[in-house]
């Protein structure tokens, strides 16, 4: 498992950029944009990667997706 160190920050700007087409980010002032965005780190995962899994993982982040896309599949409620 990797640190935090080992993990590459994102660029600020770029990312404010982004951020400003998202909702809720778009509704923040410039000043908590860019307190926000220094905070966010890449992380890259190759295709067919699981991010969560469903009764398995702990959700403990929060992930935007920049480039690419995200299958999400949830498991069937039975009712008994």
């Amino acid at each position: 498992m990797g640190t935090t160190a080992d993990i590459p920050r994102a660029d600020p700007g770029m990312l404010m950029e982004f951020l400003t087409h998202i909702v809720p980010f778009n509704e923040l002032d410039t000043e908590k944009l860019r307190e926000i965005s220094e905070r966010f780190a890449m992380k890259f995962f190759p295709k067919q990667t699981a991010v969560y899994r469903q009764d398995v993982d702990d959700v403990n982040d929060f992930y935007l997706i920049y480039k690419g896309a995200q299958k999400l599949t949830s498991r069937a409620l039975t009712t008994l």
